[in-house]
């Protein structure tokens, strides 16, 4: 792994291997759940604590990140990561993406599925409300008190995304509101796969 690729991302919730960039070769996709929304990253918990990463290495882990990578395969037996560059990096918390020349346009884009009913890692709600001593009561209240907290756990719609790809590595964000305007095409495509589990 550390031949080809100089980190990853942490928790990698999804991934697909397509050609992204034209080049014949194939690159790798991985999420992850960095926020895009500024207010939402301030209050999400992400990465580990230095201490904490020190002590993975001390295992052998190699070096991760909570964020999306976009490994472009270089021909040369390594990876280099762009998401930064082609500002693909954060989509939330993202569960699976798709790479697929939805506008039909010759360039593969990228399709994110988004979102959880409740955020567990809100900051807020870790440090606020969920702090609660259990071992103070009894069984019965514990399974109260957890059924309350639950309910408060914060809830935010999050959209899916589409990265269109313009070329060169360059890609337009795309919401499913936006898409509507302009890659008709595009959501032809995602409510046929979205309704029949087969992309067309």
């Amino acid at each position: 792994m550390a031949e080809s690729f100089n980190h990853t991302s942490r928790f990698t919730m999804g991934v697909d291997i397509a050609d992204i960039n034209n080049d014949l070769l194939p690159d790798i996709f991985s999420l992850d759940m960095m926020p895009f929304d500024a207010q939402i990253f301030m209050r999400s918990g992400g990465e580990d604590s230095d201490k904490v990463s020190q002590i993975k290495k001390g295992f052998g882990f190699e070096d991760q990140f909570a964020r999306n990578t976009f490994q472009v395969n270089t021909g040369l037996g390594h990876f280099a990561d762009v998401a930064l560059l082609t500002n693909t990096y954060a989509t939330d918390w993202s569960w699976s993406p798709l790479v697929q020349d939805f506008d039909n346009d010759g360039q593969n884009d990228i399709f994110i599925t988004n979102g959880i009913y409740k955020r567990p890692n809100d900051l807020d709600y870790i440090n606020y409300l969920s702090n609660i001593d259990f071992s103070k009561y009894q069984r019965d209240e514990q399974n109260e008190i957890e059924s309350k907290l639950i309910a408060q756990i914060p809830t935010v719609n999050i959209p899916n995304i589409i990265f269109r790809n313009t070329g060169k590595l360059s890609f337009e964000r795309l919401s499913e509101t936006s898409v509507s305007m302009h890659l008709t095409p595009m959501v032809q495509h995602i409510q046929i796969w979205t309704m029949t589990g087969i992309l067309i």
